[in-house]
């Protein structure tokens, strides 16, 4: 009966927001999430009138309520956001109606569900959207999340699916289950809980000494043009200023590395090269309309060296007495080192923040979502940049193709999307800062034979979006030694919804499957510091409590204590796990969907 699917989907999808990261307690979300998919299961595996329309009406609404987050961003993606990668599991749920009665609901659910989970994750905007998967519900299961170091996020998304197929097993037989049924449905989780404790972390030792700075800047303030260049910067300055200060004074151990969240550097960044292009005649794509002038980009660039290189490192020959003025009147605390050249940072860190780049792709001007190293010589390295671009925010393919849509947006949010993304990953390496003394035992960070004083910290640059992804983590660890990932986030879109509660989940995640700590540094969100194992180092917001905090977070980083330690299995494969995942689920529930014989 139509009611009676539409009841389960209800259901299903209901428990499936509710075990959402910010809703339900975390130890919670797993076994909700599992059980989530036992009416999903139920309501998809038979037969009957208008199945697919229910199920994707269903299926759309409950990932429009999934994402009701990001209505603080575009409220009107909401719609397409649901109704297109609700297609794939709809998809999903056909396959799986096909194999009814020929293969078992504990091996069938999860390879329909996941077979939708990764179609929607892998395939391009604007057909799909990545963000969740079911595997990120075991963020705080911990007995069970270290098999990710295997077979990650989607063999943990495998695991809770295989659970939830085993429920429906049981409701269907009344309780009169096979022994295959309870090994291909309990199988996997103990298999996964087995693994995680077989296949550890790496062994750590303490690392560079990271200073994060969140300011909390409101969205609309960040939005605002150059007269406003002074206020966005004064506010983190001062900041890094007294959080600095403030070590030294304490007598604590040197800072190797001063972070700011994403496009924090109030200004374009374009290069010498951008420059020339522009006077020869480079400009934006037409559908934009208008263009960046050589003196547009060149003021830019000053006001970087001068806020940098001028007050950041104190060169005063990089500071223009011009913008002094400026950042008094914002009541800048640091201006009598601005005047005096003397530094901000201390002596031998280095400085990594988030940054627009103005460069040349296939013959046009658009725009990086990218970052920037500046070493303790105030030398400015390659760094990384966006890998993934947030549909519609970022991604402009689909305002080219549809130009009424252009307009809109231009009308309502004030600006056109231009950003491209990287074509590589990007890996930064930066030394620790001097130390004296020899060290003094274990956690000393001071440089002792148990910490990784004297050595270069290698250190992959992730941008917001890129971290629900795989391979920005996968990639860098598996090309060479690494020590580290920094994400580079600015959450002030999303206010104090649960989408801050997902990143750092999401985060969680990536530490444990990689095997490498993660740096979250915001511009607002939860600045955090998490160890190979996904566990807390340091938390500058509490999940749960005030999460467009402001503050400053010093923390010691974990390294793997051999500098040359391979990745992780699925850092290994993670290239090769997916899309083979994702045949064999389809392979096999399109072969039960023709076979005739009757699971057992």
């Amino acid at each position: 009966m139509p009611r009676n699917r539409a009841l389960l989907l209800l259901l299903g999808w209901t428990l499936l927001c509710l075990a959402q990261p910010g809703v339900l307690p975390a130890w919670m979300q797993g076994w909700v999430g599992a059980a989530s998919l036992c009416p999903w299961a139920l309501a998809v595996s038979r037969p009957g009138p208008w199945a697919r329309r229910i199920e994707w009406l269903f299926a759309s609404l409950g990932l429009i309520v999934w994402f009701a987050w990001m209505r603080y961003l575009l409220s009107w993606l909401l719609i397409p956001m649901g109704i297109v990668p609700a297609l794939w599991i709809v998809l999903g749920g056909s396959l799986l109606r096909r194999t009814r009665g020929r293969l078992n609901l504990a091996l069938a659910v999860p390879a329909a569900w996941l077979l939708g989970e990764i179609l929607r994750w892998t395939l391009p905007a604007p057909i799909s959207f990545g963000w969740w998967r079911l595997g990120l519900l075991t963020h705080d299961m911990s007995y069970l999340n270290g098999s990710g170091r295997v077979w990650g996020t989607f063999g943990l998304s495998w695991v809770l699916a295989a659970l939830g197929g085993y429920l429906a097993a049981l409701v269907i037989q009344r309780g009169r289950v096979s022994r295959a049924t309870h090994a291909w449905g309990l199988g996997p989780f103990i298999l996964g809980c087995f693994l995680g404790q077989i296949v550890p972390a790496p062994t750590t030792i303490d690392g560079p000494r990271v200073l994060l700075v969140t300011p909390g800047l409101e969205q609309r303030l960040k939005a605002f043009g150059r007269d406003r260049l002074a206020e966005l910067y004064v506010d983190p300055v001062n900041m890094t200023h007294a959080a600095v200060r403030a070590n030294q004074a304490s007598g604590g151990p040197p800072i190797d590395l001063v972070v700011w969240g994403e496009t924090m550097l109030p200004s374009k960044v374009a290069s010498a090269a951008v420059l020339e292009s522009v006077e020869a005649g480079i400009r934006r794509p037409d559908w934009i309309g208008g263009t960046w002038q050589t003196s547009d980009l060149t003021q830019f660039n000053e006001i970087t060296r001068c806020l940098v290189e001028g007050i950041l490192f104190g060169l005063p020959q990089r500071v223009s007495p011009s913008f002094l003025p400026a950042l008094q009147s914002r009541g800048a605390e640091f201006m009598e080192e601005a005047t005096l050249g003397r530094p901000i940072l201390p002596h031998g860190a280095s400085f990594l923040t988030g940054i627009e780049e103005v460069i040349v792709r296939d013959g046009e001007l658009r725009r990086l979502n990218g970052s920037a190293l500046w070493l303790p010589d105030a030398s400015r390295v390659p760094s990384g940049a966006k890998t993934q671009l947030v549909p519609a925010a970022e991604d402009p393919s689909l305002f080219v193709a549809l130009p009424f849509l252009l307009d809109a947006l231009r009308k309502v949010g004030g600006y056109v999307p231009d950003f491209v993304p990287a074509e590589q990953q990007g890996v930064v390496s930066f030394p620790n800062a001097p130390r004296s003394g020899g060290g003094s035992g274990e956690g000393s960070g001071d440089g002792g034979a148990d910490s990784a004083g004297g050595r270069q910290n290698r250190a992959s640059v992730i941008i917001c979006y890129d971290n629900i992804f795989d391979s920005p983590f996968a990639s860098p660890t598996r090309r060479g030694p690494l020590d580290m990932h920094v994400v580079l986030s600015n959450e002030a879109w999303y206010e104090k919804s649960v989408e801050m509660d997902h990143m750092v989940a999401l985060s969680r995640l990536a530490a444990i499957s990689s095997g490498r700590s993660i740096v979250r540094a915001t511009n607002s969100g939860v600045t955090v510091v998490l160890d190979p194992r996904g566990a807390t180092v340091d938390i500058l917001a509490p999940l749960g409590e005030a999460k467009m905090a402001r503050g400053t977070l010093l923390a010691t980083v974990p390294v793997p204590q051999d500098p040359d330690q391979g990745p992780t299995i699925w850092a290994q494969s993670e290239h090769l796990q997916t899309p083979l995942l994702g045949l064999l689920s389809l392979l096999l529930l399109l072969w039960a969907g023709r076979s005739s014989k009757p699971a057992q």
